[in-house]
């Protein structure tokens, strides 16, 4: 029971080295390549691209919603004011 509790343990602990040794295998980053892009993953200084294209979709989408409505308001389509309790002809 002890030489199995022992193997378990040395494997463990050549599985933790293997790990630490080997990282998640991206390419080491050099100085060279971050002076070329500090920040590669921002678009913006806050967002990432898609984080930022999704903001700029979100935007456009509004503003389409707002452009009909106020057509609506420039040719007088929309419906009457509520805010008098006399019905409006």
């Amino acid at each position: 029971m002890a030489s199995l509790s022992r193997l378990l343990s040395s494997i463990c602990v050549l599985l933790l080295a293997v790990s630490l040794l080997s990282g998640c295998g991206k390419k080491l980053i050099t100085s060279k390549t971050a002076r070329k892009n500090v920040s590669p993953s921002l678009k913006t200084s806050l967002r990432t691209a898609e984080q930022q294209r999704n903001r700029t979709k979100w935007i456009d989408d509004v503003d389409a919603r707002q452009f009909e409505d106020d057509l609506e308001a420039i040719f007088l389509i929309e419906r009457p004011s509520r805010l008098t309790p006399y019905p409006i002809p």
